[in-house]
């Protein structure tokens, strides 16, 4: 007895496309077969060594390009058959850029921003946070992502792609809790005679980038005024002793917890 198989039907099926290094798996189907077969995996035509499974898993290549991928089914007595090729091309993979490090003030919480950079037409559909190295969260959405952190430490984030064989791990972001800041100084309270004018200039022991300063005179605020340094021209009102509350605050270009103040009272006599 002669057993014959007409019609058979080789192809294969997998990941199209990946970004370097990562892993795929192919897989051969054979249909229409009753005499049995193996298998024999070929690259660019080429026979590889020892890929005799039915399925195929390996590393794309380091750079960027392609190639393809078929599978000859050899049967018992019968002649090879080959599935047609499947081209797999190695893109350039994406860069995932995380928001600048930042302040934790104390109480607070910090929104960290994850975008991704790419040639693809796809855009990942999952991104997984890490504190450190371990996963904190994961989240599903798409090119954009935020996560909202209320504690110091390394955040980083890596992006997976669902129909490319791509993930992309960004830098760490550190976010540190805010420190203290120093009070302003001024000069110790202050007694004058009406019409001394008096310089007043603030010594400012924080670090923080450019500052802006406010001055306040018994609450109301001193228009037109935003250095360090500030002149009062004393004024004894009702011909009486006046005490005047002059306050400073400084706000920082790189710390927006809070802000700094100091103050000083003046006392004017007649």
């Amino acid at each position: 007895q002669v057993n014959v198989s007409e019609g058979i039907v080789v192809n294969i099926y997998g990941t199209q496309m990946a970004c370097p290094g990562q892993v795929i798996t192919l897989t051969a189907q054979v249909e229409n077969d009753n005499l049995g077969h193996t298998y024999q995996w070929l690259r660019d035509g080429q026979y590889i060594a020892g890929q005799t499974a039915q399925t195929y898993s390996f590393a794309t290549d380091s750079v960027i390009g392609t190639h393809n991928y078929s599978v000859q089914i050899n049967r018992a007595g019968c002649e090879s058959v080959y599935s047609p090729e499947l081209t797999v091309t190695v893109v350039e993979p994406p860069v995932v850029i995380l928001s600048e490090p930042e302040l934790l003030c104390a109480g607070g919480t910090v929104t960290l921003e994850a975008n991704t950079y790419s040639s693809l037409a796809e855009q990942p559909f999952k991104w997984i946070w890490f504190e450190g190295t371990a996963p904190v969260d994961t989240l599903d959405t798409t090119y954009v992502n935020t996560f909202v952190v209320d504690e110091e430490g390394l955040y980083s984030v890596e992006a997976i792609f669902e129909n490319i064989a791509c993930s992309a791990l960004s830098v760490a972001d550190s976010v540190t809790l805010a420190p203290t800041l120093e009070p302003l100084t001024l000069i110790n309270d202050t007694t004058l005679c009406e019409g001394n004018l008096i310089t007043l200039d603030v010594t400012d022991a924080n670090s923080f980038g450019n500052a802006t300063y406010q001055w306040f005179v018994n609450g109301m605020l001193v228009d037109g005024v935003s250095g360090r340094s500030y002149t009062f021209n004393p004024v004894a009102i009702g011909n009486a002793q006046t005490i005047y509350l002059i306050s400073v605050f400084a706000n920082y270009e790189n710390y927006t917890c809070t802000f700094a103040k100091g103050s000083v009272n003046i006392i004017v006599n007649p």
